[in-house]
Parts: C-alpha cells; sequence; structure tokens
C-alpha cells in the first residue's frame, strides 16, 4: 500500500476489488472510491464490510465486459487493478478499459501468462504501466499458492528491465531462506542493476508464511535466523572484492565478486515486516519497507 498511495487521488475507481481487503486499506480519506466485484460472494461480503462507509461503493462488474465499464468513464482521478490481470484473456483490453475510467495509476502481480498479447505479459506490463503511464513497478515472490504466480521475480524484472526505459523495478521481495546460495542473489541483483541502467530496487523478505516456507524444507521457526545470515551474504557479495563469511547457515571462502551494482554501494534495499520490532530494525539499517 505504500508504494500504490502516492500514485492516488482523490477519487478511485477499483476494478476486482474481491473482499476489499485493499480498498481497506487504501480508502483513507477518499472523497470518493469505488470498488467493482463480479464474484456474487465477494461482492456479498464487500458491501457489508462498507456498509456504513459513505464514500465508499461497492459495485457489481465484470472487469471483462467493456459494457460495465461505461457507467464510469472519465470520472475518477486513479484507476486501479491488483492481482487482476494474469487470468485475464485479454489483459490489454482490461486495461484500456480500467484506464477509460480517468486519470490512471495502475499496479498489479504479473505471473502467469496465458491469454497475453503478443510479446508477452511482461512486454505488455511494462509499456502500459510504466513508461505510458509514469509509474514505477513492483514486483514479489510467491510459492504454492494463488495469492501469487511468480516464483521468479528476478525473471520478470529482467524482461521489465529491457522493456522500459524510465520506472524503477522494485523486487518487493526475494524470499531469501528459500534460496541454496544467497551468493548467485547478490550477482543476479547486480546484473538486473546493470540491465536497468541504475533502476533496480531490491526487495528480501522471510516468506510469507510458515506454510510457504515448508514446502522448501526450512524449519519455519529458524527462518528469521536464515534470513538474517543470508542478507549479509548479500550485501557483503554486493561490496565485490573476495566474498568471506562463516556463519551457522552459510560458508564462503574467498570468492570472487567481479560483479558489482551500478548503484553505489548497492540498490536501495526493501523488506516486508509484520510487527513493531521488525520495523524498527529496518529503519534503524535504513531500508524501506
Amino acid at each position: 500500500t505504500r508504494v500504490i498511495r502516492p500514485h492516488l487521488g482523490d477519487t478511485v475507481f477499483e476494478a476486482g476489488a474481491g473482499l476489499g481487503n485493499m480498498t481497506g486499506r487504501l480508502m483513507g480519506k477518499k472523497l470518493r472510491y469505488v470498488a467493482g466485484e463480479r464474484d456474487d460472494l465477494y461482492l456479498h461480503a464487500a458491501r457489508n464490510r462498507f456498509l456504513r462507509t459513505p464514500s465508499v461503493e461497492v459495485t457489481e462488474l465484470d472487469h471483462e465486459k467493456p459494457s460495465d465499464y461505461s457507467a464510469w468513464k472519465n470520472q475518477f482521478d486513479t484507476a486501479l487493478c491488483l492481482n487482476l490481470l494474469e487470468a485475464a484473456e485479454d489483459p490489454s483490453a482490461v486495461l484500456r478499459d480500467v484506464a477509460s475510467t480517468g486519470n490512471v495509476g495502475l499496479a498489479g502481480g504479473a505471473g502467469a501468462t496465458q491469454g497475453t498479447a503478443p510479446g508477452g505479459f511482461t512486454d505488455l506490463f511494462g509499456r502500459m504501466l510504466a513508461d505510458e503511464l509514469g509509474l514505477d513497478l513492483m514486483l514479489n515472490e510467491h510459492h504454492q499458492t494463488a495469492y501469487g504466480l511468480m516464483p521468479a521475480p528476478n525473471l520478470i524484472a529482467a524482461a521489465l528491465a529491457r522493456s522500459t526505459k524510465q520506472a524503477k523495478i522494485c523486487i518487493l521481495g526475494r524470499a531469501l531462506p528459500l534460496v541454496n546460495n544467497p551468493v548467485m542473489i547478490a550477482e543476479e541483483f547486480a546484473m538486473l542493476d546493470h540491465m536497468s541502467g541504475g533502476r533496480l530496487e531490491m526487495g528480501v523478505g522471510k516468506g510469507i508464511s510458515p506454510i510457504e516456507t515448508a514446502y522448501f524444507g526450512v524449519n519455519a521457526e529458524r527462518r528469521h535466523e536464515v534470513f538474517a545470515e543470508a542478507l549479509q551474504v548479500v550485501l557483503r557479495g554486493l561490496s565485490g572484492g573476495r566474498l568471506n563469511f562463516e556463519g551457522e547457515f552459510y560458508h564462503f571462502k574467498d570468492v570472487p565478486m567481479e560483479l558489482e551494482p551500478l548503484q553505489k554501494p548497492h540498490p536501495p534495499i526493501w523488506t516486508g515486516v509484520a510487527t513493531l520490532p521488525g520495523a524498527e530494525q529496518a529503519g534503524k539499517a535504513g531500508y524501506h519497507f
């Protein structure tokens, strides 16, 4: 939400609002917030949720029917769609329809590639959301869950680095406890920073849940410790020279780090936090969160 909020105006149109989780986080003191959804159960739940919120209107909207947008054209400062394009048969058409509702700030979780326009989903996502609309891009990582369909965000970032010219590309973030060798992550971040011309913002995380990490054989109770060590390795690796590290989980001796990032000492760092101590720790380290 912190990434999205700066792009929102006083009036917002959200397509694919679902249960209204993002609506509740973003509505703030907006003058008008229209949340559209086509699933009957989600519609019912969202309407009950915002029953006593005058500024929020929950409406039935099939995001793949152009006629459903006709009543909302050119009425809003900002149009928004999140995790909506992956399953669309024609994502470019959905983007055009959502954009018709006003001055647009769009965000989505790009993962699936089925039903994409020629050139691929990442090319479409980059061209339409970033360079044409003047926005930055954020990618995340998830595994074995429909919550997100992007197991390798660095691959998508590489494609976006080539299909965009101005947008910052934020990977938020690589789940470090799931990685066998964090040195490879340092190398990939450095390469992406050069490919994008210094537009990379690197994000790191622990994995969204113990369930997700369990599929990789990672002890959920120790993922915080694994994460802390892996992040040290990544940061030392990005500094160049010879990497030496002796920890409980990772061991490296005299590893030559020939590839350094374009931004010095490294690209801006983002990390996910869920507790006040975690936020304090990230803030003291100078990370965005």
